[in-house]
């Protein structure tokens, strides 16, 4: 779950549930003012905030099948994420950079594993 806390309070304010297996810190850019993140099914998600109400704006994901748990950082308008293709993180590693308002995909960079 990603939930909106009263600060007060404590009361759950908003609530995104439907993200599933969601391990990555979720990051913030200013440029664009939304947060994101990844889910271990592979998914890239983004939302807004209203800091007026506490409630989340603007929920976008994009599947990319596979499995992440690597935390997006974003760089003028571009979210650069790891992703893994393999099961269990076994298979291929790759370096994503989707379009930071669509989430699709601009380019791909396979990273070679080293086996020990």
């Amino acid at each position: 779950h990603v939930l909106s806390l009263n600060a007060m309070t404590g009361t759950v304010v908003d609530s995104e549930d439907r993200l599933g297996d969601q391990r990555s810190t979720i990051s913030y850019d200013p440029a664009t003012q939304k947060y994101f993140g990844t889910t271990k099914s592979g998914e890239l998600f983004s939302f807004g905030f209203n800091a007026e109400n506490g409630t989340f704006k603007d929920f976008k994901r994009q599947s990319y099948g596979g499995m992440s748990t690597s935390t997006p950082l974003v760089y003028k308008g571009v979210v650069y994420w790891g992703h893994s293709s393999g099961n269990n993180f076994g298979g291929k590693f790759s370096v994503v950079a989707s379009d930071a308002s669509t989430l699709e995909e601009k380019w791909t960079a396979s990273i070679m594993m080293l086996k020990q």
